[in-house]
């Protein structure tokens, strides 16, 4: 009896861990956001939300910015951004990375 109580508790245990990682697994899904603009900080930017990968993103920053007629021009690709919290619009981003006309300038983590 003892040996069927153990064993029942080790198979429930282990749907358990494997609920978890499966779980974690498919949270862990990327989502890249691009966002183009002719200056900093300007309030005139185009955005392209959900690409699949930081290659995708960069693609289209690249096909952007060379229609752009301002050296000033740059574009961002930021990683899995979450809202805030604070009811300003404001974004959390894991990573972003800025992009000008010369490649990359920086990325923060």
């Amino acid at each position: 009896m003892l040996d069927k109580i153990i064993k029942l508790l080790l198979i429930t245990i282990l749907a358990f861990v494997a609920i978890f990682l499966i779980k974690n697994v498919i949270r862990k899904e990327e989502s890249w956001d691009f966002v183009g603009y002719q200056y900093k900080w300007n309030k005139d930017y185009v955005d392209n939300n959900g690409l699949k990968t930081q290659t995708e993103c960069m693609d289209f920053g690249n096909k952007w910015l060379v229609q752009q007629q301002s050296s000033d021009a740059l574009f961002t690709c930021s990683n899995n951004c979450k809202d805030a919290g604070f009811g300003t619009g404001q974004v959390v981003c894991n990573q972003v990375c800025e992009y000008g006309k010369k490649g990359l300038i920086q990325c923060r983590h």
